[in-house]
């Protein structure tokens, strides 16, 4: 292992002693050594931010938990689809439901808090998580706290010259179309602002949890219609970021 002192200053660490950069530069190193001596095969790998799963040593799936996205990866490394999960899913499930794979027992936690680099204990947090969710939403309740979310969001952008008419107006309309059950309607508007937000997102503070709760909410949305069996389920089948898996 190189020697830590070298890349950071000889002052001493006044801040929390779990942010201290030597602290985390061990972690990173230790986890790198970790994975030299035993490679993923057949695995999730939890790292707070993000989850990837590995089949035969090869990375097929990674999540990103600050966008409630999943990227499906192929042989070569490219990824190949999107999807959205959401709030009452949790996202070990959907990848494996999507892959059609068995459940995959071994979980490595790479987080800097973890005790044990095979712990259950990230999984089950998901899990705990989402029926939690469940027993407190119903479908209905799920839509408008994404609205609720995404519309929150945008107003702390403050006076964002024409963001507040591209985007906002938009969204604040598919809370009034999704309260008459005129969701055709609100997807139209979602799409508008995501449209909007899709260009802006690496620009704005707010504009990456928006997009992830428009886009939570079109699929919700569209769930809600196609179990009502009021229309069909038009975008399942899209690998654009807005599909559920």
């Amino acid at each position: 292992m190189p020697d830590l002192d070298d890349d950071f200053p000889d002052a001493e660490w006044t801040g929390r002693p779990q942010d201290d950069p030597r602290l985390h530069a061990q972690q990173a190193n230790a986890r790198a050594e970790f994975r030299d001596l035993q490679p993923p095969v057949n695995c999730w790998i939890d790292r707070v931010d993000t989850i990837e799963l590995y089949l035969d040593g090869a990375l097929k799936a990674q999540v990103e938990r600050g966008r409630s996205a999943i990227t499906f990866i192929d042989e070569h490394g490219h990824a190949v689809s999107k999807a959205i999960y959401l709030c009452s899913e949790n996202p070990y499930d959907v990848v494996e439901a999507h892959l059609g794979i068995a459940r995959i027992a071994e979980i490595r936690d790479e987080s800097n808090e973890a005790e044990d680099p095979f712990s259950a204990y990230p999984r089950e947090r998901e899990e705990r998580q989402a029926a939690a969710f469940r027993a407190r939403y119903v479908r209905e309740d799920e839509i408008f706290l994404y609205l609720r979310s995404a519309a929150s969001a945008l107003k702390h952008e403050g006076d964002a010259g024409d963001l507040h008419q591209l985007v906002l107006t938009p969204v604040l309309e598919a809370v009034t179309a999704a309260v008459l059950d005129q969701y055709e309607a609100a997807l139209a508007h979602l799409d508008a602002a995501t449209s909007v937000l899709e260009k802006r997102e690496p620009n704005t503070m707010f504009g990456r949890p928006a997009i992830a709760d428009c886009r939570r909410a079109i699929v919700a949305i569209e769930r809600h219609v196609a179990i009502q069996d009021r229309l069909p389920l038009r975008r399942r089948q899209q690998a654009d970021g807005k599909s559920g898996g």
